[in-house]
């Protein structure tokens, strides 16, 4: 659409593919992200007494893995609305496993971005990277809960250090890289 403004300077309202493109991105983007946030909170409410599944299944599977890659030999406790407590023997030291320790608030924000920025959002292709970077986040996932045991038991000292910066940083980490190869294959496909 094309407006006239006084002293006959033209210019054109309507967006340029680019606008429309990152219109299009922040709107799947912004709307996949709250419908599933929303559906996380709901899940989450169900289970508001006890563990959700997703953190049982993520802790036990930590604490497998530990207990795999550390000559020490952890032990859990279960608590219904605090999570699960894992310490070696006479150990005072302990890591508390809880809700926010299952990677699924960081699998839904990476399932958003890449149906939001692919050129065609419900392919095949699409959606079988966004599993498969799912599933590759849930393993780095594991791989941090399992560190974040033995680690903070071992360097009780550097527990905010590790639980605070270089974890997250490992996992968000994982997300942005993830990210990248997306919109490097999605564009070369576009």
């Amino acid at each position: 659409m094309l407006r006239t403004v006084p002293g006959n300077v033209t210019f054109e309202c309507m967006p340029t593919p680019l606008q429309s493109r990152a219109l299009r991105f922040l709107v799947l983007f912004v709307g996949l992200y709250l419908v599933g946030y929303l559906s996380y909170d709901l899940y989450l409410q169900q289970h508001s007494t006890h563990q959700d599944p997703a953190t049982e299944l993520v802790a036990q599977r930590g604490l497998s893995f530990a207990n795999t890659i550390s000559s020490n030999t952890f032990t859990a406790t279960w608590t219904d609305a605090d999570g699960m407590y894992v310490s070696t023997a006479g150990n005072e030291n302990f890591v508390r496993i809880v809700e926010g320790c299952n990677g699924l608030a960081v699998v839904i924000l990476f399932i958003a971005f890449v149906i939001g920025i692919a050129f065609k959002p419900l392919s095949w292709f699409t959606l079988r990277f966004a599993l498969f970077g799912s599933l590759f986040l849930y393993g780095i996932n594991l791989a941090r809960v399992a560190l974040l045991i033995v680690w903070m038991n071992r360097f009780p000292e550097y527990t905010d250090l590790l639980h605070d910066i270089i974890f997250p940083g490992i996992i968000y980490g994982s997300v942005i890289l993830l990210w990248l190869v997306w919109i490097k294959i999605d564009t070369r496909r576009g």
